[in-house]
């Protein structure tokens, strides 16, 4: 979110968050939290909230709960080369990506209530990826919020 509160039309106001009301910017980012754009071709990888997800026919999020840990499911949109990952770990987790497939699934460690230990757990590789390289984009935040610069206008 870029901070401004002027008279804009597309100015928004997302209650939760640190800066609350301004411009908001998508952005794809390094691991090291530099801003990344590729020719013409973008892609992303992000995380879908369940009402985003309506007509997606993967699996809704309460029978999801009901699911053992471990436990995912895909939806593929051939036409649009989108990949929809949910997959059930404390919570369930809904992920949309268009450059990752749903070809394989790798063994995360995870802490068990029940058992009082860690636990080997299923986990698709797209869910891997983006928590590999989550964190770019909340260093290009910092960097923005330390080396914000403030400006004025009339539209």
């Amino acid at each position: 979110m870029i901070e401004y509160f002027g008279k804009h039309r597309c100015k928004q106001c997302i209650t939760g968050k640190p800066i609350r009301i301004g411009h908001r910017a998508w952005c794809l980012n390094t691991d090291d939290g530099y801003l990344k754009l590729q020719d013409r071709k973008y892609g992303g990888t992000e995380t879908v909230r369940e009402n985003r997800c309506k007509g997606c026919p993967v699996m809704p999020v309460q029978q999801t709960k009901k699911q053992k840990r471990g436990s995912s499911e895909y939806f593929v949109d051939k036409e649009n080369k989108i990949v929809v990952c949910r997959w059930m770990d404390n919570s369930a987790l809904t992920i949309a990506s268009t450059i990752h497939k749903n070809d394989s699934s790798c063994k995360v460690k995870r802490y068990c209530q029940k058992e009082k230990k860690k636990i080997e757990v299923d986990c698709p590789k797209i869910i891997q990826e983006y928590n590999r390289h989550m964190r770019g984009t909340d260093k290009q935040d910092q960097n923005v919020n330390k080396h914000r610069i403030s400006f004025r206008g009339k539209n």
